[in-house]
């Protein structure tokens, strides 16, 4: 099983992990508008066993630093965004609404800030194990919280490698 994290190829329903790899570091040290436009139709797996989650990304939104006010970087770095500012390929986790964990994956050179949210992804394997992670008991869900709810993710994994945790 490959380790949590981005990968690269093909996805069949027979878990083929010889076909997925992570990807590099240098695929992230790159404009976050590059990075976001190359991550689409990429692999997010999580989890191993009965825990295993995987799911296509088909939405994601670059922010560029410094130079963008949507960005949390815009105003420089504080002690919730310096993940931001590298190196990268790391995971940037926020809370929103009290009740949403957002994934950002850094982007650019380390020491510059930028990064790509996830916004939506097609589930691909590990269906149940999403429900599990998000505590569902109903249908389908929308939003980038929600996304990033059904792979799991937490606070706790800010700062960590979004290519292979």
């Amino acid at each position: 099983m490959p380790a949590d994290g981005m990968m690269d190829g093909s996805f069949t329903a027979a878990w083929d992990a010889a076909a997925l790899r992570p990807l590099p570091e240098e695929f992230y040290a790159r404009d976050p508008r590059e990075v976001a436009r190359d991550l689409l139709g990429k692999v997010l797996v999580c989890g191993a066993g009965s825990n295993l989650r995987a799911a296509r990304l088909v939405e994601v939104e670059a922010y560029l630093g410094l130079a963008d006010p949507a960005s949390h970087a815009y105003r420089g770095p504080t002690p919730r965004n310096a993940v931001m500012f590298g190196p990268p390929g790391r995971a940037y986790v926020y809370l929103i609404y009290g009740r949403y964990f957002c994934v950002n994956v850094v982007c650019e050179d380390d020491g510059k800030a930028g990064a790509v949210l996830f916004r939506a992804a097609e589930p691909l394997a590990g269906h149940r194990a999403m429900a599990r992670a998000r505590g569902e008991t109903r249908g389908r869900r929308t939003g980038s919280g929600e996304t990033n709810g059904r792979a799991g993710a937490h606070g706790n994994g800010a700062g960590n490698h979004a290519r292979a945790a």
